[in-house]
């Protein structure tokens, strides 16, 4: 399964991704964590097209964030908060 986490870019991320890579569905899911490889998001319209399962950290307000869970229930993706 590919689990996409987005989340608004006001939040923490390094301690919020830490605990994802702890848990137990991290080794057996493909998840995509849009923070991870550098600084600056990547597009992430076909990281959610290929996702199975939307979870969003929404503690923070976030434009870009709205945007991603907009199109993932445009695309009629699961989405949970």
């Amino acid at each position: 399964m590919n689990i996409y986490f987005p989340h608004s870019k006001q939040l923490e991320y390094e301690d919020y991704y830490a605990s994802i890579r702890k848990s137990t569905f991290f080794t057996s899911h493909t998840c995509v964590l849009p923070y991870e490889k550098n600084n600056t998001p990547e597009n992430s319209k076909p990281m959610i097209k290929k996702a199975d399962l939307i979870i969003a950290e929404v503690s923070f307000p976030g434009t870009g964030l709205g945007i991603e869970l907009g199109w993932a229930d445009a695309l009629d993706k699961k989405i949970e908060k």
